[in-house]
C-alpha cells in the first residue's frame, strides 16, 4: 500500500474518532440530534477507510452501504449484526429520514453513539 494510501485511510480513520469524540460531547450537552448527526458522519468515515484498505474504490458515498453489504455481509465476512449496527445510525442520522420523526431524546442519542462506536471498533481493528 502506498503511503498516500495510507495517510488517505488514516486521515478518514482520525475524523470518524473526531466525530465519535463530538458526538459524545454533544450528547453531554443535551444536543441530541447533532449527536446523532455525528455518528452518522462517524460510520461513513469508518466505512470509507475500511473500504479504502480493502481496496474497493466507490464514486459516491451513497454507494458504500450497498457495496459494504454485497462484499461483506452477504457473503457472511461479517455478521449482520454489524450491518444492523450501521443500517441504524444511518436511519437515525440520514437527513432524508429527518422529516416526521419525533425530537432525538438522551435514549436514542445514547443508543446510536453505542451502535456507531461499535461499528467503527469492530472495522477499525481490520484497518
Amino acid at each position: 500500500m502506498l503511503v498516500d494510501e495510507k495517510f488517505r485511510i488514516g486521515t478518514l480513520v482520525d475524523k470518524a474518532n473526531e466525530s465519535l469524540g463530538a458526538a459524545e460531547l454533544l450528547m453531554d450537552a443535551q444536543l441530541y440530534e447533532e449527536s446523532i448527526l455525528r455518528c452518522y458522519h462517524a460510520v461513513f468515515f469508518t466505512l470509507r477507510a475500511f473500504l479504502k484498505k480493502n481496496k474497493i474504490e466507490i464514486e459516491r458515498t451513497s454507494d458504500s452501504i450497498p457495496v459494504f453489504k454485497a462484499r461483506f455481509i452477504d457473503t457472511k465476512v461479517h455478521s449482520a449484526a454489524l450491518y444492523d449496527d450501521l443500517v441504524a445510525v444511518i436511519n437515525a442520522g440520514g437527513f432524508e429520514n429527518q422529516f416526521g420523526q419525533l425530537p432525538a431524546d438522551e435514549s436514542l442519542a445514547r443508543d446510536v453513539y453505542e451502535k456507531a462506536e461499535r461499528f467503527y471498533s469492530v472495522l477499525t481493528d481490520l484497518i
